[in-house]
């Protein structure tokens, strides 16, 4: 049986890219929503957020929103990308990360390895659209940091070179791996 329709209620769905360039939220400062990653990067917005460049796939229909490819450039922060939802109730569930620049790059942020060349913080959006959260992903940044310590580290495991061009063994990976250098 074919599904009846109703007068009056539009199932419209609708998909395309969004872009936007050079607009200020007025009155919506970022590093206040983003304290916890703020703490993290120093990131200071102001009351408005500047937004040089926004783009996302977009796919908005009965069921919700759904954004993917996010890439949005905010001068004051770097760079965010990720994807997400909203449902129709105005739930947010977002996996983002932001790729810090310029002065937002910290001491801290070094240290932890989570700012600077290649360095993300992996957070979420969640809450609502009129009360957004945003929290750091912690897993992620710990899963992260140990692919980067691993992922260096297993090369001894798999025939890489040590830093003289020698051979690498088991043992010197496992040495890199917890900062131990290899006794000659």
């Amino acid at each position: 049986m074919a599904d009846a329709y109703t007068p009056g209620l539009a199932l419209c769905v609708v998909t395309g890219d969004l872009n936007v360039a050079n607009v200020k939220l007025a009155g919506f400062n970022l590093g206040s929503k983003m304290s916890a990653i703020s703490a993290l990067s120093g990131a200071q917005t102001g009351s408005d957020t500047s937004i040089q460049n926004l783009s996302t796939d977009a796919r908005v229909a009965p069921d919700g929103v759904r954004t993917q490819n996010i890439n949005l450039t905010i001068p004051a922060l770097g760079t965010v990308t990720g994807n997400g939802n909203i449902s129709p109730g105005g739930a947010l569930d977002y996996k983002m990360n932001a790729s810090l620049s310029g002065g937002v790059v910290t001491g801290l942020t070094q240290m932890a390895g989570l700012g600077g060349k290649g360095g993300s913080i992996p957070f979420f959006i969640q809450g609502t659209t009129s009360d957004p959260k945003f929290m750091p992903d912690v897993q992620g940044m710990v899963g992260s940091q140990l692919k980067g310590g691993l992922g260096g580290a297993l090369g001894g495991l798999t025939g890489g070179k040590n830093s003289t061009g020698d051979s690498a063994s088991p043992m010197d990976a496992l040495g890199g791996l917890f900062g131990k250098k290899k006794k000659k």
